[in-house]
């Protein structure tokens, strides 16, 4: 990776889940600080990247990220062993069970003491991403590059991180739609460490840097954008509660027949419909920082 050191070639997988994103900062170079609440994970992890942790390119870190030192209760989707420090948030909002344990857990900037400085810092942990991006400001120094989830039921709080990431330096911004990931392809040359020939699912989080395939743009248009899409969701789930699912009647939802499309197919269609109007479509997003 030309330009960068040892040290610079660090990310910090904040929400490692089932490793997807750890897997694709490896392959591309990069030495890796994976932090997971989740035992049963963190075990899976130390099994599947045991030789990138014996050559000292990946730490696993098994902490819940807090505002505080100690330990905190984490519930566990029964279903899909999501996790979060929030009941409703391990739910996701699906009619599934959530177990409880108790792990332990810190500050990031704590967790983050002997590993700096951090060239991108992902953020994904379900209901602590006010935290992580908070500790940005304890940190020895601010990674290059950061993401987080955009919560679409909570304005209030992203325009409040906005503010700070704006407050530490941040100037370039990019909302980023997970569910076209599957459209992405990486750049060859790279611009961010190796060459990888992936195919991004809408679980993982994708391209970062910059090799993100939108443009940069303001705070003020990104959060902007956001809004729109705050809006835009609302409606979606307004017309749904109508008796439709994106303008689908409910009664063909279960017709076998409408999942034999070419899905990958579809989703290309609406997203091109949706760039040529301006507009996004469905999906999670997360918003992208860089320095």
């Amino acid at each position: 990776m030309v330009g960068m050191t040892r040290e610079e070639r660090l990310i910090v997988d904040v929400g490692m889940h089932d490793g997807t994103d750890t897997a694709f900062y490896l392959a591309k170079g990069f030495n890796v600080v994976a932090i997971e609440a989740n035992p049963s994970l963190v075990r899976a992890a130390q099994v599947r990247f045991r030789p990138w942790i014996e050559a000292g390119r990946l730490t696993v870190v098994g902490k819940a990220v807090a505002d505080r030192s100690g330990t905190i209760d984490l519930y566990v989707s029964d279903e899909d062993l999501w996790g979060s420090t929030t009941p409703d948030m391990a739910r996701r909002g699906i009619a599934t069970e959530a177990s409880r344990t108790t792990v332990p857990c810190d500050t990031l900037d704590s967790i983050l003491a002997d590993h700096s400085p951090v060239h991108y810092l992902k953020v994904d942990v379900e209901g602590e991403d006010p935290a992580c991006i908070a500790a940005i400001a304890r940190l020895e120094s601010p990674p290059k590059f950061v993401s987080f989830e955009a919560d679409l039921t909570d304005s209030i709080e992203v325009a409040h991180l906005l503010d700070l990431l704006e407050g530490y330096g941040y100037r370039r911004f990019q909302l980023v739609n997970q569910a076209t990931h599957d459209l992405v392809r990486m750049p060859d040359p790279p611009l961010e460490g190796e060459f990888v020939d992936v195919s991004f699912d809408k679980h993982s989080s994708g391209p970062f840097g910059e090799e993100l395939p939108g443009r940069w743009e303001s705070r003020e248009a990104v959060e902007q954008r956001y809004r729109e899409v705050v809006r835009r969701q609302s409606a979606r789930i307004a017309y749904s509660a109508s008796g439709k699912v994106g303008g689908v009647p409910l009664a063909w939802a279960h017709r076998p027949l409408m999942w034999t499309y070419n899905r990958r197919s579809v989703r290309r269609l609406r997203h091109t419909w949706a760039t040529m109007r301006g507009v996004e479509v469905g999906g999670w997003f997360d918003i992208h920082a860089g320095r």
